[in-house]
């Protein structure tokens, strides 16, 4: 017997859409999702193992989806953004914009590997920026980065990020207190 209102997976095709899409080279795609978007899209089984890969190799151990979209409940963003770089059906990297009060703060920038100095972070935060620019709930781009990260220090100053403060954080890992010095950047 077929209950009338049973949830199908192509239930959430027509609901799950990228809110913007392009090409960044011939083989190198990107698509921008929203988390309301992305939750639906639990059904397309590919998808899912595909960002657990990435998360996983992102934060050095395995990562279950559920798990990572807890952050937006746990962050209290009032909506996250992210875009996903595909070289043909797999990821290849990624990036994440949560917005609160209208500030956005891009976390997560990661590119497998074998895809890095390819300029490809560039071509994903750049296209990544424009789109947030056109949101109306944001008025404010930032992020943070490790003092000694000068490659990713470097790639931040070339899409116009600005230094707004440097802070020296505790950040509680494996049970012990570890020290960062971070860069606080705002897009001018």
């Amino acid at each position: 017997m077929d209950c009338k209102y049973r949830i199908k997976q192509n239930d959430w095709d027509d609901k799950f859409k990228p809110k913007k899409e392009g090409h960044i080279k011939e083989n190198i795609r990107y698509e921008i999702i929203d988390f309301d978007s992305i939750i639906l899209h639990i059904t397309d089984i590919h998808f899912k193992k595909e960002i657990e890969k990435i998360v996983s190799e992102y934060r050095k151990k395995k990562i279950l989806y559920e798990q990572f979209f807890i952050d937006k409940v746990m962050n209290n963003y009032d909506n996250s953004y992210y875009i996903f770089l595909f070289n043909n059906k797999n990821i290849i990297g990624m990036s994440r914009a949560g917005v609160r009060n209208r500030k956005v703060e891009i976390s997560m920038v990661y590119l497998l590997p074998e895809f890095r100095r390819k300029n490809l972070a560039y071509c994903m935060l750049n296209n990544f920026i424009t789109f947030l620019k056109e949101q109306k709930d944001i008025i404010k781009i930032g992020l943070s980065v490790e003092k000694d990260n000068i490659q990713a220090f470097n790639l931040y100053k070339k899409l116009n990020f600005e230094i707004e403060c440097i802070k020296d954080e505790q950040l509680l890992e494996n049970s012990e207190l570890v020290k960062y010095s971070m860069i606080y950047m705002f897009l001018k």
